[in-house]
């Protein structure tokens, strides 16, 4: 049957031109099982024995993240992980809530003007297009954009 494998991982710090930096250990629950942690090395052997497996389903809070550093760490996972968003087998809990909040009305698009400062009590989700210019919001932070 289905192993629904919630993961997440640790890594060394994101610094200037490496976005994907080492894996230090992840961390996992499968089902009502007992959660689990994994060095380096047990960790890139045990998630590449998951992939494998066309029945298994990853849940995790921006597990794109996560996905992406255990490629840059062995490459050759990519083709499996890639395998696993195409047959819709990935979820990702911080995308699911964000669309969640858009369809009640808390999030709205916001083209920031420029030089404008985003507030510190906003939780803020860059659209990945243009940093500085766009961003979806929290309602109620900026005035609704005509």
């Amino acid at each position: 049957g289905t192993m629904r494998i919630c993961i997440d991982l640790e890594s060394h710090l994101i610094k200037r031109g490496m976005i994907m930096p080492r894996l230090v250990c992840v961390s996992y629950i499968i089902g009502d099982s007992t959660p689990g942690l994994m060095d380096r090395d047990t960790s890139l052997k045990r998630v590449r024995e998951w992939l494998n497996d066309p029945t298994n389903e990853y849940i995790g809070h921006h597990i794109q993240y996560d996905f992406g550093v255990l490629a840059a760490e062995d490459i050759t996972l990519l083709p499996l992980i890639f395998r696993a968003y195409e047959e819709g087998r990935v979820h990702c809990t911080k995308i699911r809530q964000q669309l969640i909040a858009i369809a009640h009305g808390h999030l709205k698009f916001h083209e920031a003007e420029p030089g404008e400062e985003e507030t510190d009590d906003a939780e803020i989700v860059r659209s990945g297009k243009s940093p500085s210019r766009r961003s979806l919001i929290f309602c109620g932070v900026t005035p609704e954009m005509p």
